[in-house]
């Protein structure tokens, strides 16, 4: 996943999140540095683009529960790259 997109993100759960800064901050760092570990192993590797992008968005739907980011349209748009109408 390029660098725009997970800023993208990041920026659009801040915005929701009722986190504190360092919690947000750990969490955040933890799920992309896990999400990197997979995608660059060898079932990463061998996962088409739509498997890694619905990877992402579980593990930041586990992530961040209290957040219900499978109900927020910009996370899924910005996370699938689909055009939501």
């Amino acid at each position: 996943m390029d660098d725009k997109t997970v800023q993208k993100l990041r920026e659009r759960i801040v915005s929701n999140t009722a986190l504190g800064a360092p919690v947000f901050e750990i969490r955040w760092r933890t799920v992309l540095e896990d999400f990197k570990k997979w995608e660059s192993s060898p079932i990463g590797q061998a996962a088409s683009a739509l498997t890694a992008q619905l990877e992402l968005l579980r593990r930041l739907c586990e992530t961040f529960p209290e957040d219900d980011l499978r109900s927020d349209e910009e996370i899924l748009r910005v996370c699938l790259k689909i055009q939501i109408t």
